[in-house]
């Protein structure tokens, strides 16, 4: 899914979205800045930068984070999430997500 689809399925939910982002330094910011219910993250961003000082954030401050990838367990196994949405992520895996965010 595009970032845009991700976007609208949130909305759906009656929810706001805060982002998207594709750059690192974009990301830190909002993880540091922005009060958020969970964060859908995809590993790899702009320039191929990884998206994990982001996941550092969140588990200091106790944000539940799921992993959007297309990469195996090698890449993301330094940084486990609860959650990762193989792509290309179905809507109902976004909704599943998104109500695991919302129980947690």
């Amino acid at each position: 899914m595009q970032a845009d689809q991700v976007s609208d399925a949130i909305r759906a939910r009656g929810l706001e979205v805060v982002g998207p982002v594709g750059s690192l330094g974009a990301a830190i910011e909002l993880a540091n800045s922005e009060t958020l219910d969970g964060a859908l993250l995809d590993v790899r961003l702009q320039r191929g930068l990884l998206v994990f000082p982001v996941v550092e954030i969140l588990r200091r401050r106790r944000i539940p984070f799921c992993f959007m990838t297309a990469y195996g367990g090698n890449v993301i196994s330094a940084m486990p999430a609860a959650i990762v949405l193989d792509k290309p992520v179905s809507l109902g895996a976004i909704h599943s997500a998104i109500s695991l965010f919302l129980e947690a």
